[in-house]
């Protein structure tokens, strides 16, 4: 068990600050260091896969968001805990994350 509610019965009542690591990808898109975001998993992450990073975790140190440690060919990668569909459109760690993955859509699609 975690010190932050992760998930409520009610999941559009729940919600907890998130802190962006510095000289992330999602610290860059975002331009934010913290924020507050909806939440509704049951789940976290124990063991980090190969060529990942944490870009974001929650104030009980639960990974929150994750990405390459090193881009380098790989397609564009962003996983969050929270729903970023679900935030206010504006919401810094939604808005930007969409413009960005449509962006990586449209290149993949003009150049393949």
């Amino acid at each position: 068990d975690t010190v932050v509610k992760h998930r409520l019965k009610d999941w559009k009542k729940c919600f907890h600050e998130v802190t962006t690591i510095p000289n992330t990808l999602l610290n860059k898109l975002s331009n934010t260091a913290s924020d507050t975001v909806n939440s509704a998993h049951h789940q976290g992450i124990d063991h980090l896969g190969n060529g990942l990073r944490i870009s974001a975790y929650a104030y009980d140190s639960l990974p929150e968001a994750i990405e390459w440690a090193e881009r380098n060919n790989n397609g564009f990668l962003m996983a969050t805990q929270w729903h970023p569909e679900r935030l206010d459109p504006d919401h810094p760690l939604s808005k930007n994350l969409a413009v960005a993955f449509l962006h990586e859509a449209e290149t993949y699609h003009q150049n393949h």
